[in-house]
């Protein structure tokens, strides 16, 4: 039998100890299935950000080349028009790293597409659209899906 000493005994019970464990448990598995999606999320951020740095790399190089010129071996904003991998593959494809790559010039977001905007004014036009697309695969629920991020920039001729 118990003491009966009118004080009761301090202390944690048996019943108190597996609750708090349950509960414990319970956050601590709702953290472990966000974890998974926070990473996804952030390695498909961190691909995106370096495919724009590769993007505006390239842009950066186009925009400081010049706008008209009479070789065809160097490649100018006029005759990047043409484009295509393999013409001045030298000049670009170095610049990106794998997973990534220029798209051809017959997908539907080529790699490096220049656009003169006023071929009538002037020769050879004074205003050109540039756009620059990387592209990369990524595994998604058993299959394989292409991403692509496309940078945008405008030259203009006089800026020589």
């Amino acid at each position: 039998m118990f003491p009966k000493t009118g004080k009761r005994q301090k202390g944690v019970s048996l019943l108190e100890l597996l609750i708090s464990i349950m509960l414990l448990t319970t956050v601590m598995m709702t953290f472990a299935m966000v974890f998974p999606g926070g990473y996804r999320l952030n390695l498909k951020n961190r691909m995106e950000s370096k495919a724009s740095k590769i993007a505006n790399g390239i842009l950066y190089k186009m925009q400081n080349m010049p706008f008209l010129g009479t070789s065809l071996t160097q490649p100018t904003v006029e005759n990047m028009q043409n484009w295509d991998t393999g013409t001045f593959a030298d000049q670009f494809e170095n610049t990106v790293e794998r997973p990534f790559y220029l798209p051809a010039k017959s997908d539907t977001n080529p790699g490096i597409s220049v656009k003169i905007l006023d071929p009538t004014v002037g020769n050879g036009g004074t205003l050109a659209r540039i756009a620059v697309t990387i592209a990369w695969t990524e595994t998604n629920k058993g299959g394989v899906i292409t991403k692509k991020v496309t940078v945008t920039a405008y030259r203009s001729r006089n800026h020589q």
